[in-house]
């Protein structure tokens, strides 16, 4: 998926966001390219901190980098950090390290904790990260890709205030409240984020979402829940959206709907006839309405199979379900290798010839990657709808 988040027509200067990022990696990570490139690819340390400065650049931000295989040097470096953020690999430190964790703990940059290889799919004690509770957010499993989108968090975190909120006690059971600076009361969209309902993917994917959201005079709750790879299923899915929708009357928004994107498209679509009391309308941007269909492509068809569990995946699509009483919104690219634009056609006839509501956008040209890039035609059409609906 591409990474865009910087509004059309609002600037980096406007948005007043952090100008500066230090990006730190730890022991063995210049051994990129040579250690083990199928956990790690093939993108060496000095390509690396290149990509690091050119994402940066796009950003608006400058990009110091800095490696060290050595503890006290990574310490230090954070001790005299001047930068506005960190984005930091510690590498096998990440497990053990207490002196960095302290120092993580005791400098005021925010710190977004990265890591190449999904560790929590490694060897037992990789699992554990002792500095992950000091830092600000923790991205893994993405790829050399996983350091874009730990800057893109701290520029978007730095640049609108929001509130985390808990709806159950597992650490995953959290929502993410951003307000706009309207005056109260305002329109409110649930957001569910996508990535194959894979626990790698979470919902920083749609903070750019959030954050033009925001910009418009909309507050949104960006939803967190437990995925396939950390005690997730749809089962689980399902329980923990519903209660996720019960800290929306806190807010007492003046209507409330829910957007999901890819497979988060699927569980909007699905939840919609099932959410307590119903959001007033649902949008499905690039979601995956027929998971049978679906399954046509492999790389889908594996993922499907966990999130279902031990259910068919006819009996959990939403093309099969109940017709929901909400308007309904479908976004598409005609594009799409992924999830193909027939899913949604699809779709839209079926809620069609059961007497429900429901508009289908397509994009000419768009392919899977647009739901998550602001700037693509795709997403556009979507806000312009929205902005239309919500008056």
């Amino acid at each position: 998926m591409t990474n865009n988040f910087l509004i059309p027509g609002i600037t980096p200067v406007s948005l007043d966001v952090m100008r500066s990022v230090l990006v730190i990696n730890g022991p063995n990570l210049n051994m990129l390219g040579k250690r083990r490139p199928e956990l790690y690819g093939s993108t060496d340390l000095s390509r690396l901190e290149e990509l690091c400065r050119r994402w940066g650049n796009d950003m608006g931000v400058s990009v110091d980098t800095f490696h060290s295989n050595h503890e006290g040097a990574i310490v230090e470096a954070l001790q005299q950090c001047e930068a506005d953020g960190v984005v930091l690999n510690a590498g096998a430190l990440t497990h053990y390290s207490i002196a960095i964790r302290d120092a993580i703990e005791a400098i005021d940059p925010p710190v977004v904790e990265v890591h190449i290889s999904n560790i929590l799919e490694r060897e037992p004690f990789r699992r554990l990260s002792v500095i992950g509770p000091v830092c600000v957010y923790t991205i893994y499993g993405r790829g050399v890709e996983g350091y874009q989108h730990a800057m893109r968090h701290l520029i978007i975190r730095d640049s609108w205030p929001f509130s985390t909120l808990s709806y159950g006690s597992d650490p995953e059971q959290v929502a993410d409240l951003r307000v706009p600076k309207s005056e109260r009361p305002f329109p409110l969209v649930m957001m569910i984020h996508g990535g194959h309902w894979k626990h790698e993917w979470s919902r920083d994917t749609t903070e750019p979402m959030c954050l033009e959201l925001a910009h418009r005079g909309i507050a949104t709750l960006n939803i967190e829940y437990r995925r396939v790879g950390n005690g997730g299923d749809i089962r689980t899915m399902t329980e923990d959206l519903q209660a996720a929708s019960d800290l929306i009357p806190s807010v007492s928004p003046s209507r409330w709907g829910c957007l999901g994107v890819s497979s988060g498209g699927h569980l909007a679509l699905y939840m919609a006839p099932r959410f307590k009391p119903s959001p007033e309308f649902v949008v499905s941007v690039s979601g995956i309405a027929d998971l049978e269909k679906a399954m046509a492509n492999p790389f889908v068809a594996e993922r499907v199979s966990a999130m279902a569990a031990d259910q068919n995946p006819r009996d959990i699509s939403p093309i099969t379900g109940s017709i929901p009483s909400m308007p309904l919104f479908l976004a598409h690219g005609d594009s799409d290798d992924a999830v193909p634009l027939s899913i949604a056609v699809g779709y839209e006839k079926r809620v069609q010839e059961g007497g429900g509501i429901v508009e289908l956008m397509v994009a000419q040209g768009e392919g899977h990657e647009a739901c998550g890039d602001v700037s693509s035609k795709l997403w556009r059409q979507v806000i312009d709808r929205l902005l239309v609906f919500l008056g």
